[in-house]
């Protein structure tokens, strides 16, 4: 074990000591476990990160900023980090978290329904491709503690009510997935896994029906995002290795037939996290590490080039990050007892602390123009005037 992963590990523990989770068990590697249960109360083509911006008839930047974040009291909580949320619409969403627990709201969050607990399943990801049919993504075994499931893809035809296995797959079967996301025709639909490897790229072209899997672990050690422009022109973000990683972005322009680096950093001991796209062209990556100064990735011609850019001058280990608009956006921090949310309204040029916002937010949302979540230890909601 690498200094740096002895030192990653003592954080995780002394953050879930703080939370009341069980993360102290958790094995090398980033993220930590989902923690103890608490009271439970379309994207297109815009990747993992949700909608893509607000649009010609959006909100200003005037509307954006003066709209705060609110905790939704009767949402899902653990004490520890919950992983994903989906929002087809400002009012109906789903959420999973990695204690096996699916929520689902009708109603804009004002309340919640558990359709699943399924103890030994890590839900690290969830995808919808209608109100009914959609995707949720398990981590799988050996690597998070008391995860049994090694099932890596379910799929739901009634909005999350029963989940069924994915075995169509072509090619090996991922050990876990731990993102997801499609494109607006429904049809693609691409996966990917996982924290701690080993890495699989999976793709549809059927929306489902059938898959294709491809060992990428040669060239990625850790998979954790994907964004695809198009059916051709795609995006993953991870790590280089499993021990001392630097962020590794590739692309590819053939549907995932070959994939080549179009970023790397310098940095020992990152891992990149999650894409977030408010445009075709402009996009967003965050990074967990240790390093100071913490940083974050950019790029302004759709993911051919990325810049590595300062964050904050200490250590900061980012986790979800999203963008409304090309210059607005958030940046969610791991520590669930230290460092705030961020946002910024330049482009990432500044950072201020984002008021309203909770700990270990992993994932941001925004439907609609006007509104957004974001999921942590809690749901958030963000409600923009004018919608």
């Amino acid at each position: 074990m690498t200094g740096w992963f002895r030192s990653t590990l003592a954080l995780l523990a002394v953050w879930a000591i703080g939370c009341g989770g069980d993360d102290a068990a958790a094995p090398q590697g980033f993220g930590g476990t989902a923690g103890s249960a608490g009271a439970a109360g379309s994207a297109g083509s815009a990747g993992s990160a949700g909608n893509a911006g607000t649009g010609a008839t959006g909100p200003s930047d005037e509307q954006i900023l003066a709209a705060s974040w609110q905790v939704l009291p009767n949402a899902p909580q653990i004490q520890g980090k919950q992983d994903d949320l989906y929002f087809l619409t400002p009012e109906r969403g789903v959420s999973v978290n990695g204690l096996g627990q699916l929520h689902a709201t009708t109603d804009g969050g004002d309340s919640f329904v558990e359709l699943v607990s399924q103890p030994g399943t890590y839900f690290r990801s969830v995808l919808m491709l209608d109100e009914n049919h959609g995707f949720i993504g398990n981590i799988g075994t050996n690597y998070f503690p008391g995860v049994t499931d090694t099932t890596p893809l379910y799929e739901t035809f009634d909005g999350g009510k029963s989940l069924t296995p994915v075995t169509n797959i072509s090619g090996p079967v991922p050990a876990g997935i731990c993102n997801m996301t499609k494109l607006d025709d429904g049809m693609h639909v691409f996966a990917v896994g996982r924290v701690g490897g080993p890495s699989y790229f999976m793709k549809s072209t059927d929306g489902g029906a059938s898959w294709s899997s491809v060992d990428l672990t040669s060239q990625i050690g850790m998979l954790i995002d994907v964004r695809f422009h198009d059916e051709n022109r795609g995006l993953l973000i991870g790590g280089t290795s499993t021990t001392s990683p630097y962020t590794i972005v590739l692309s590819t322009t053939d549907g995932g037939a070959t994939w080549s680096t179009a970023f790397q950093s310098q940095h020992p001991g990152e891992l990149g996290w999650k894409f977030s796209f408010p445009s075709e062209l402009v996009g967003y990556a965050s990074v967990i590490g240790q390093s100071s100064p913490s940083t974050f990735l950019k790029t302004t011609d759709g993911g051919a080039t990325w810049q590595e850019l300062t964050l904050t001058d200490a250590s900061y280990s980012a986790k979800g990050i999203g963008f409304i608009t090309e210059n607005i956006g958030w940046i969610g921090g791991e520590n669930p007892g230290g460092a705030p949310a961020l946002r910024t309204s330049d482009g990432g040029a500044t950072w201020q602390e984002a008021p309203g916002l909770g700990p270990l937010i992993n994932r941001f949302r925004f439907v609609g123009g006007y509104t957004g979540y974001a999921i942590g230890m809690s749901i958030h909601k963000l409600e923009i005037s004018g919608g």
